[in-house]
């Protein structure tokens, strides 16, 4: 299976360079240095989850959020800021509908993980707009319990969705 594509996206080159080698082992990562640009890797890429700095030129990181939120509603948001305000925070959740918030600096480990949880959800996302699974559930073979007990087991269940179906 293809590695995730992730977006990292901060105008200070060394913080760019440092968010994609603690990524680039496990993910295919993207950089931009402006909101800009990334809008117009997102139009090119099916990126997984965008990571972006909120203080920027041009564009912030909560703006572009917003404009990810609109027009990538799938794709998750995450902030990387050295400045954690109330303002942000609040902008940054109504406005950008983000699933994390980063500090700068950051943990390598920590940050891994937030990624990590961000594609698990991006996955399960994705898993139910699937044509077949919503097929599944209007018609009663599969119910929303079953595929929940699936899709949120965080890796611990031994039941993929097909086996609970073979099952039934």
């Amino acid at each position: 299976m293809k590695p995730h594509k992730i977006l990292a996206v901060d105008d200070d080159p060394i913080v760019l360079s440092a968010l994609t080698e603690s990524l680039e082992s496990e993910y295919d990562v993207f950089s931009a240095t402006n909101g800009q640009d990334a809008l117009t890797i997102m139009k090119a890429e099916d990126i997984a989850l965008v990571l972006s700095d909120q203080k920027m030129t041009g564009m912030t990181g909560v703006e572009l959020m917003g404009e990810l939120a609109r027009n990538y509603p799938d794709t998750i948001r995450a902030i990387v800021t050295g400045y954690i305000e109330d303002e942000l925070l609040m902008s940054a959740i109504n406005v950008g509908h983000i699933y994390g918030l980063i500090t700068k600096p950051w943990r390598i480990k920590e940050l891994r993980a937030i990624v990590k949880e961000g594609i698990i959800h991006y996955e399960k996302t994705q898993i139910l707009r699937e044509p077949h699974v919503q097929t599944l559930l209007k018609c009663g073979v599969l119910s929303i319990e079953q595929l929940e007990s699936v899709l949120y087991a965080d890796g611990e269940s031994e039941k993929s969705v097909e086996e609970i179906l073979v099952e039934r």
